[in-house]
């Protein structure tokens, strides 16, 4: 029979952490739950609780630890000059997202939008580089699909899907030169864990990536849920978008006709 080994409060509230961090990074926060949580750590949702006084308190706690260790990775002594020191920074930056593209691509490219504390968790990171003399970005990179509405916004989608020969959407997808990068990798998760339409959470549609490698989510709906979806990114600190739709002029002229006066 094995012992079980009494951790301290600190030892256990960090194997916790390290678990969501593996939770949260393979699946959309809404499709976990306490039950999830407390079976993969072996314990009791009481104690969960003990720790943790709800799923979101897990989830900001897990988020903030990782912007913690993000922090600490990412400094370099004053006593390096510059550009030396940027150059350190940015490059222990880059190898930590690397390492972490999962949770990395969870966190800014869908779940936690609207969470005001996620959302001060960014607003922390950007007051932080100020007082380096530094400013942080976030973008985004995503498909439209548009209509007056919403029901008109899945018929393009399904028109879309209509044209694809799934064994050409492969081969393309196969000779992209991004083919084997983390971040496609994790955009086929992503469309694997769909739902039967391809989407895999509100108005967020992963299918258009079976057509091609990169940009592999598409925001579709009628003009007032594509607007709300892009201000929930704005709310969470992102600034710079990168748009695009099929075919592209054709959806350039919906954009600026129902999404970009809104904004």
């Amino acid at each position: 029979m094995a012992v079980r080994t009494r951790l301290s409060v600190d030892a256990r509230r960090e194997q916790l952490i390290a678990l969501g961090e593996e939770l949260f990074s393979a699946r959309p926060f809404d499709e976990i739950s306490i039950d999830d949580i407390a079976a993969r750590a072996e314990i009791s949702k009481g104690l969960l609780y003990h720790y943790f006084g709800s799923k979101r308190d897990f989830y900001v706690a897990v988020v903030r630890s990782g912007v913690a260790t993000l922090r600490e990775v990412t400094a370099v002594s004053s006593s390096v000059p510059e550009p030396e020191r940027t150059r350190r920074s940015l490059d222990a930056y880059l190898a930590y997202v690397e390492a972490h593209a999962a949770g990395y691509l969870r966190l800014v490219g869908s779940g936690g939008a609207a969470d005001p504390e996620i959302a001060a968790i960014i607003a922390d990171m950007r007051a932080r580089a100020v007082r380096h003399g530094r400013t942080l970005r976030l973008g985004y990179r995503t498909h439209i699909i548009v209509r007056e509405t919403e029901a008109e916004a899945r018929a393009a989608v399904t028109r879309l899907l209509s044209h694809l020969d799934a064994a050409e959407g492969e081969a393309i997808r196969n000779r992209s030169l991004d083919s084997t990068s983390t971040g496609v990798s994790r955009q086929a998760e992503l469309r694997d864990s769909s739902d039967d339409d391809g989407y895999i959470e509100e108005h967020l549609w992963t299918g258009i990536a079976r057509a091609r490698s990169g940009c592999g989510a598409a925001i579709v709906g009628d003009p007032d849920q594509v607007v709300a979806k892009l201000r929930a990114y704005m709310a969470l600190g992102i600034d710079a978008f990168i748009l695009s739709g099929y075919p592209h002029l054709a959806e350039c002229d919906l954009v600026a006709k129902h999404v970009l006066p809104a904004l």
